[in-house]
């Protein structure tokens, strides 16, 4: 017998502790009205040296007061000021302080994978909206575009970003983001399930 429980995360260990940091400190002064993007690497990966080659080749069409924020082991680094690199993070605590930090995640996927992305179920779990395409939603159960996840095609994906980054819906989507992790993503959701399958294989085993 086959028993499938997809990925799932302790929610608790993503969770915003500010919880209206969207509100009071993205919400800046006409003056400083910058936002800052994720990607997540490690950038040694074949799947995800691909967002760096589209990062690079896109620079020009983003927005001015958009700046980016690359995550994880890095060797190949494009040379720009409004891209900051962390290097490899050791630790939930510190890489959920990194991803807590962000206004958006950007998740340029050209090919999908057979389950959901952990990049992107934890960044919801942070309440962070997520921009990809459609390929990086493959496996998510249920996901709403435009509710819980911005998807937008790949030669899209770059005016989806700037049309709505800077729009006071992200707030909405940064909390049903959230909401959207704890459903079906989280431990106490998937608890039952996992736990009925130990029973049955005590029984079958006993």
């Amino acid at each position: 017998n086959i028993e499938l429980v997809h990925v799932f995360i302790d929610e608790d260990l993503f969770r915003d502790q500010d919880e209206d940091r969207f509100i009071s400190d993205h919400i800046r002064e006409s003056d400083d009205d910058y936002r800052v993007v994720g990607l997540i690497g490690p950038f040694d990966e074949f799947s995800n040296r691909y967002f760096l080659e589209f990062l690079e080749k896109n620079m020009d069409r983003f927005d001015d007061r958009i700046h980016f924020k690359i995550i994880g082991k890095c060797q190949e680094r494009i040379d720009h000021p409004k891209i900051e690199y962390t290097g490899y993070i050791e630790g939930i605590p510190d890489y959920v302080k990194v991803l807590s930090s962000l206004d958006a995640l950007l998740v340029p996927s050209r090919t999908a994978t057979l389950g959901p992305l952990n990049k992107i179920v934890e960044a919801m779990a942070c309440s962070v909206p997520v921009f990809t395409t459609p390929k990086g939603i493959v496996g998510l159960y249920n996901i709403r575009a435009g509710q819980e996840v911005y998807v937008f095609s790949e030669d899209d994906l770059v005016s989806g970003l700037n049309d709505n980054i800077f729009g006071e819906e992200l707030i909405k989507v940064a909390g049903n983001a959230r909401g959207y992790v704890e459903k079906y993503y989280s431990k106490e959701a998937n608890k039952q399930k996992l736990m009925g399958i130990f029973n049955r294989l005590n029984r079958e085993k006993y």
